[in-house]
């Protein structure tokens, strides 16, 4: 179970405890709708697929992926969640959890209870409309993979996404000014999540890499040139 001292010490509490919410109210908060924290191996399921919905998930540490197994047993990939996102919103909509959440690496997440934050959600007007803005960023987030752009445009796009995301919850200033981070996925989950082979990600990895825009080694990313990246799909660059 999560204790009361924890939560308060906890880096990434701002992402559970919403800022319209008083310190009183964060209490209410911490008391009726954060119960548990769960350790999951990686490789190892956190929920299944048609599993009847009843909890999100927040990330405290790692990664996870949302996939499905299609008749030939190829994996098609949903989503990838990072530190401090919350995990299950679409499930809250189909009242069954729609692909199974699988854990990247050894991950810790906070369990919150869906019926006590609707009801929360119902006494607090600012945090209904707070909840109701994140959930819509995060399906957004979910949907934003550019499926009709080429296999190059993909893969800067998903590079991008994934450094703003993995330092959205704690910057490390020194990693984030470098554009330096660590994919937690291989090449083949990418390709299962962008629609294509793991051959092509890698390919696409190296033209990047001789164009001077990216270092690659492994997983290890280092983003060389973010403004010229964002112009190669065309999108401005976030202040």
């Amino acid at each position: 179970m999560q204790s009361k001292d924890n939560c308060k010490l906890c880096y990434i509490r701002h992402v559970c405890f919403p800022h319209v919410l008083n310190l009183i109210q964060q209490e209410t908060f911490q008391d009726n709708v954060l119960y548990a924290t769960k350790k999951i191996e990686k490789g190892s399921h956190l929920v299944h697929l048609d599993q009847t919905f009843k909890d999100l998930y927040m990330i405290k540490h790692g990664s996870f992926k949302k996939s499905i197994t299609k008749l030939d047993n190829r994996e098609q990939i949903a989503a990838f969640y990072f530190q401090g996102e919350v995990m299950g919103f679409r499930a809250s909509c189909e009242k069954k959890y729609t692909g199974n959440i699988i854990a990247l690496e050894d991950s810790i997440v906070c369990t919150i209870k869906y019926d006590a934050l609707e009801k929360m959600a119902q006494q607090y007007p600012d945090f209904q409309k707070n909840l109701l803005n994140t959930m819509s960023q995060r399906l957004h987030n979910q949907d934003s993979t550019i499926l009709n752009a080429t296999a190059k445009e993909r893969v800067i796009a998903f590079l991008l996404q994934t450094f703003t995301r993995l330092y959205k919850p704690q910057a490390n200033a020194l990693n984030a000014l470098k554009g330096v981070f660590q994919l937690s996925m291989s090449r083949d989950e990418i390709g299962a999540y962008l629609g294509l082979n793991a051959e092509t990600i890698s390919r696409m990895l190296t033209e990047l890499s001789e164009e001077n825009l990216i270092k690659s080694s492994g997983k290890h990313i280092e983003l060389i040139n973010q403004e010229a990246l964002y112009k190669k799909i065309d999108t401005p660059m976030p202040q």
